[in-house]
């Protein structure tokens, strides 16, 4: 090499005018400049050169000697260097290449020749703020272009193409140790050097984002109560460079939405490495943002919120959706049947539904203020679909059920104070209930023979009845004044009582439910041998000569039955035998009569007359 080039001749003062150029970048960047001068071979001059200078030696003399020590060689190197250093260029803007994690990456460095004359000799990668290369492409041996490369740093993973505009490093694979600074130094031959600057981001996607109340619980893990107030942190771990968070309502960006309802606060703003000339420092750390979702209505349920992070536009932004549960009141709850009324000991299906709740309501049953617990049956619907509950109750009323409340109550199990109810005002139809009564003068202690009485038929019946009879001992009892059987409203009257008067009387009475009959009510019509207590008896006997008493001991009493033994032995013993009763009304007017008549044979018969007759028999007629 005898020169540099026209602007940068060999000759003692240029030598010291770029020497002093090369100190000032000795000074600006020491450890670049030693990097730079070791590809020359002899650093140790230059720095020689350098310590004259930083000591203030700036005679003509040291220079002269330098160049007797020296080789004619060395000398040239020198002078390559102090060229090249006086003269590169320094671009100043910073180009930002970004890469995925593991992806690939490609750093531009702008080779295009300044004229043909003057070829690219020399590529030089590094990274800041390391003072070796990291990737040389070397094109002074044979112009073919020699790879190396720091297997430290890149390794096998880099690879530098072209030799243009579109010049690159290529860097595979991309560790999160790539991320910084490089500097790529083009050299020309006999012509200033380019020097670019290239900042790569090396991005690292961020864990899922995770929603959580304020109080850090899972959102899934809550039901919320309508009514009540919702707020989602959504909260972001790594990421380089740090996510900025985007909230999502069933699809849709709450961007724009009225403060009041939804609204947003993103707590960290920017994303570096989107658009930014910063370069991100490494590291993990956490990104929160917060959604004022207010206050939830009933139609907030299944609501989908997103929270988006995205810190690259290089990957797809990583999403975490969660559905809003709640808990929701009953909204309704009816009796289904038809307000008809009831038949009484009748049973029947009642009906009762609910929707709304969530979960599904619990429905219960209720009469006059008490719980039913017997004959229940529950059907619970989807919660996810209808949120509907049936309850069917099968139900057997009482007469003493009507003008009751049946009241069907839904309640949301695992929310206080969420009763509703409906409730039926029953009316309850039923047969004729009846009650015979004794007219309220009489004493049934002292009816006898020829007396009056009545009886009073007391009916409690719903509808009204429409039908009243009266059975006399089990048989329906006919109206006949004329023997003194009179019907009234409800009563029956019994004029010039007998003694077969006595006996079991009740009455029946119809509606539109079916026939009532009451209890009998016993009739005991006193007479002669009525009542049967306290008898006594008296027996005699009589023939043509004498009446006689017959001795106690002689009969016996059970009850009201008298019984005599008699044996006559002598033709006076055979008359008649009497027997009278009396009790406390008095004593029986006619006596029983039985005759005692002596046995004997039959007198012959007479007028007989033969009627037919054969050889063994005769056929004699009654007498006439």
């Amino acid at each position: 090499m005898n020169d540099c080039s026209q602007n940068c001749r060999f000759n003692l003062q240029n030598w010291v005018k770029y020497s002093k150029m090369l100190l000032q970048r000795y000074r600006d960047n020491k450890s670049e400049f030693i990097a730079r001068t070791q590809f020359f071979g002899k650093s140790e001059f230059v720095l020689s050169l350098i310590i004259l200078f930083e000591n203030k030696h700036s005679n003509f003399v040291y220079f002269r000697f330098l160049q007797k020590m020296f080789s004619k060689m060395l000398t040239d190197t020198l002078v390559l260097l102090l060229c090249t250093a006086a003269t590169a260029g320094e671009n100043d803007d910073v180009v930002h290449v970004a890469g995925l994690l593991g992806g690939s990456a490609r750093l531009p460095c702008d080779t295009t020749l300044p004229t043909k004359e003057n070829p690219v000799i020399l590529v030089i990668w590094l990274k800041e703020p390391a003072p070796n290369p990291i990737y040389t492409y070397d094109l002074r041996t044979d112009g073919r272009g020699n790879h190396w490369y720091d297997s430290f740093n890149l390794g096998g993973r880099a690879f530098y193409n072209g030799e243009n505009s579109s010049s690159f490093l290529a860097i595979e694979n991309l560790q999160e140790k790539d991320r910084g600074r490089y500097r790529c130094r083009v050299d020309f031959d006999k012509a200033p050097a380019k020097i670019y600057k290239v900042a790569l981001q090396v991005v690292v996607p961020s864990q899922p984002p995770v929603l959580v109340t304020g109080e850090g619980i899972q959102l899934e893990e809550i039901q919320y109560f309508e009514g009540s107030h919702l707020t989602v942190h959504c909260r972001v771990k790594g990421g380089v460079p740090p996510p900025q968070l985007f909230w999502f309502v069933n699809g849709k960006s709450v961007e724009g939405v009225p403060m009041n309802r939804p609204r947003s606060q993103q707590l960290h703003q920017g994303i570096p490495g989107l658009g930014s000339s910063a370069v991100d420092t490494p590291g993990v750390g956490l990104v929160s943002s917060y959604l004022d979702f207010g206050v939830l209505a009933r139609n907030d349920l299944d609501t989908n919120i997103t929270c988006s992070a995205l810190n690259s536009n290089l990957s797809a932004p990583v999403q975490t959706t969660r559905r809003i549960q709640m808990k929701l009141l009953p909204q309704q709850v009816q009796i289904l049947n038809t307000r008809a009324t009831l038949s009484a000991d009748t049973e029947t299906s009642i009906r009762c539904s609910s929707w709304g709740s969530r979960p599904v309501a619990e429905l219960t049953w209720w009469l006059g203020g008490e719980l039913l617990h017997s004959n229940l049956s529950q059907v619970s619907g989807n919660e996810a679909y209808s949120n509907l509950t049936e309850s069917v109750l099968r139900f057997k009323p009482t007469r003493s059920d009507s003008r009751k409340f049946l009241k069907c109550r839904a309640q949301n199990p695992e929310m206080p104070a969420s009763e509703i109810e409906d409730s039926w005002n029953l009316d309850v139809n039923f047969k004729p209930l009846l009650d015979v009564t004794l007219g309220q003068t009489l004493d049934p202690r002292q009816i006898k023979e020829g007396d009056d009485v009545y009886f009073e038929c007391l009916i409690v019946a719903k509808p009204p009845v429409y039908k009243i009879s009266w059975d006399f001992n089990g048989r329906e009892l006919k109206q006949n004044m004329r023997d003194g059987i009179i019907f009234g409203n409800q009563s029956l009257v019994l004029q010039g009582l007998e003694k077969g008067s006595s006996g079991n009387y009740s009455c029946r009475a119809t509606n539109e439910e079916g026939v009532g009959v009451s209890k009998p009510i016993h009739l005991d019509v006193k007479f002669e041998a009525n009542p049967a207590v306290d008898l006594m008896f008296r027996w005699t006997f009589n023939n043509t000569s004498e009446t006689s008493d017959i001795q106690e001991s002689r009969f016996t009493q059970i009850g009201p039955v008298s019984n005599l033994v008699y044996s006559p032995f002598h033709e006076l013993d055979y008359g008649t035998i009497l027997c009278w009763a009396g009790n406390q009304l008095g004593h029986q007017q006619l006596p029983c009569i039985f005759h005692i008549i002596p046995a004997g044979p039959p007198e012959p018969p007479q007028g007989c007359r033969i009627n037919s007759s054969s050889t063994d028999s005769i056929q004699v007629p009654p007498p006439t």
